[in-house]
């Protein structure tokens, strides 16, 4: 890679004859994957007319990053990568791999711009905030998300997109004490195409901490879309609160509330809400929640209460996972218990458990009920992860689900999906 070149695509001075450190990591992800029929029959049944999956393939997916220091405390970087599907389709092993790279990472990051607490980041952006760190993003995920319009028209359906894109844009990360931090960005998360069809995102992060045992986070978000009248607003709230000194009890809670306008005559209305606890052991852990993404029970009152997100929340493969399963984001309820303990001195075996509902009826692109029954049903997850060593985990994930649902759109209520393979880091 010519970093001269690069360093001048981003406007940095560097003098030829430096050495530039630079440092070099990257993960590959090889797994053998199978969905039975009435996965790819719901999906396809949602994305209607789009083509049923594989039910059974190998696929890879493969992470390349390069970052140099340039001095003064300017970094620069790009990253590639290979991912596992493109356009919702899954890529199998032995496919063409220069047909499926993607910049992932293009960006120039100043640490101390203008004054020791203000850090400026030009490029490719990590729009991704969750409440306990570590965790799945519930609003705020991105790139890992589909698309925050995914599904609209002059109403929100639910869809089982599969989407993958890079956001572009500018962020300011200003830290002026230890126990708050504050974040400004905007940019476009999808682009290239028409003027219209651009999506784009202006917001503030707030976080910090209210005592030793108490983290809290504030967003704002303005997201546009197609059209002049495409905006919606999403404020949220959050807090996280250890109620004992050694932090083995945990309360977590988030709301969201939406508004703005879908175009000329539709209004924006909606809420999302999680909330639950967890209690840490010593070798295991056992979490209970409860989540809501509202839905909108008539189409044409123009009154739209769906709520929309760049979530990348993943805990149940069937349900929930953008990679393996349908990614049911939206008009959606849960209560989800698990349960991790450390097997042997280097395994781990979690159990997940869920019950999903949808809140209003499913509807296809005219706005019609897809299926009378709303019970999404109960999905179980059973996942074994072996460390190997610091860089290569092995995995394997059976999940099971019985689902009213699933019955109405594939005739058949119950199915299953099992995935095994290797994770790579270094």
């Amino acid at each position: 890679m010519n970093w001269l070149l690069l360093a001048a695509m981003l406007q940095v001075d560097v003098t030829p004859q430096e050495e530039i450190p630079i440092t070099v990591t990257g993960s590959s992800r090889i797994e053998y994957l199978h969905r039975t029929r009435p996965i790819p029959r719901v999906r396809a049944a949602l994305n209607s007319p789009i083509t049923a999956q594989s039910e059974s393939l190998f696929r890879s997916e493969l992470e390349l990053s390069l970052e140099a220091d340039l001095g003064k405390e300017i970094r620069a970087g790009i990253g590639l990568k290979k991912p596992a599907w493109e356009e919702g389709e899954d890529i199998e092993m032995g496919s063409d791999l220069s047909e499926n790279i993607l910049i992932e990472e293009l960006y120039v990051h100043f640490e101390n711009f203008l004054m020791p607490e203000l850090e400026l980041r030009f490029g490719t952006q990590d729009f991704a905030y969750s409440l306990r760190p570590g965790r799945e993003p519930f609003f705020l995920g991105t790139p890992n998300s589909e698309s925050f319009f995914a599904g609209t028209s002059t109403f929100v359906r639910n869809t089982a997109d599969r989407d993958y894109f890079v956001p572009m844009g500018v962020s300011l990360l200003y830290n002026p004490h230890l126990a708050i931090e504050i974040e400004f960005w905007a940019g476009t998360v999808i682009g290239g195409g028409s003027t219209t069809s651009d999506e784009s995102m202006y917001g503030i992060f707030l976080n910090g901490l209210l005592s030793e045992r108490t983290a809290w986070n504030l967003v704002s978000t303005l997201i546009t879309g197609e059209g002049s009248d495409r905006e919606i607003y999403t404020i949220g709230f959050a807090l996280d609160h250890y109620l004992t000194q050694s932090r083995s009890l945990e309360l977590f809670f988030e709301f969201y509330w939406q508004f703005g306008s879908l175009d000329e005559t539709n209004d924006r209305a909606a809420t999302a809400l999680a909330i639950g606890a967890a209690w840490y052991g010593d070798g295991w852990t056992v979490e209970g929640s409860y989540t809501m993404r509202s839905g909108d029970e008539d189409p044409f009152d123009q009154k739209e209460k769906t709520f929309q997100s760049y979530e990348d929340i993943n805990q149940f493969a069937i349900i929930e996972s953008a990679s393996l399963g349908l990614d049911i984001d939206t008009n959606v309820s849960s209560i989800r218990l698990s349960a991790t303990v450390d097997i042997f001195e280097h395994s781990t075996l979690r159990f997940d458990i869920g019950y999903f509902h949808f809140l209003e009826k499913v509807r296809n692109s005219t706005g019609f009920a897809l299926a009378p029954s709303q019970e999404l049903g109960t999905e179980l997850d059973v996942t074994l992860e072996h460390h190997m060593n610091d860089s290569v985990t092995l995995f394997v994930t059976g999940a099971v689900i019985h689902s009213e649902f699933f019955d109405q759109i594939a005739e058949e209520s119950e199915t299953s999906l099992f995935v095994s393979g290797a994770q790579i880091e270094f």
